[in-house]
């Protein structure tokens, strides 16, 4: 049997990671030549602020935090000089949205929850010496809930005209 847990903030504002874990194998030797057993694996995800599709695999994917901290032009601050945040509106900038002002307001709330397991139950044989027999029979299940917000901001040179929700959860199974 083995448990873990994992904890932890990561490099972008507001982003949080947590994962809990168990696994448990045990075998059972019926007859000297029979044996059976099984071999489960059981994990809880969460994640706050910055993830992408596929559990935070795909963010590379989408138009990140990360990227627009890269494309946004150096000249532009973080805050404005009246203490809002600085935005692309002006003409000649690009069109990336202030990293910081998305991270602090939209995707703070932003939440990802993921529960899945999978194992398997096997049947050993030995009908004669030196000759090992095995029958496995697995599957596997996942289930997840998401919520992301994005409130309206009209200060980029491509403005976020609406408030936006989303919210989906799914199953799988093999």
């Amino acid at each position: 049997m083995g448990v873990s847990a994992q904890n932890q903030d990561g490099i972008v504002l507001s982003q949080e990671f947590s994962r809990y874990a168990a696994r448990f194998n045990s075998e059972w030797d019926v007859t000297p030549w029979l044996s059976i057993g099984e071999n489960f694996q059981v994990t809880y995800r969460s994640a706050v602020g910055v993830f992408g599709g596929a559990g935070g695999v795909e963010v590379a994917d989408d138009e990140s935090e990360v990227l627009s901290a890269f494309r946004m032009p150096t000249i532009i601050p973080v805050y404005d000089e009246f203490g809002s945040f600085a935005s692309t509106r002006a003409a000649g900038f690009n069109n990336p949205r202030n990293p910081v002002r998305r991270l602090k307001l939209n995707n703070g709330d932003d939440k990802n929850y993921n529960i899945g397991g999978f194992g398997n139950i096997y049947l050993l044989l030995k009908p004669i010496e030196g000759l090992t027999l095995r029958t496995s029979l697995g599957g596997s299940y996942n289930n997840y809930h998401y919520v992301d917000y994005n409130f309206r901001y009209l200060g980029d040179s491509e403005p976020e005209a609406s408030n936006f929700f989303s919210e989906g959860s799914g199953y799988g199974f093999a």
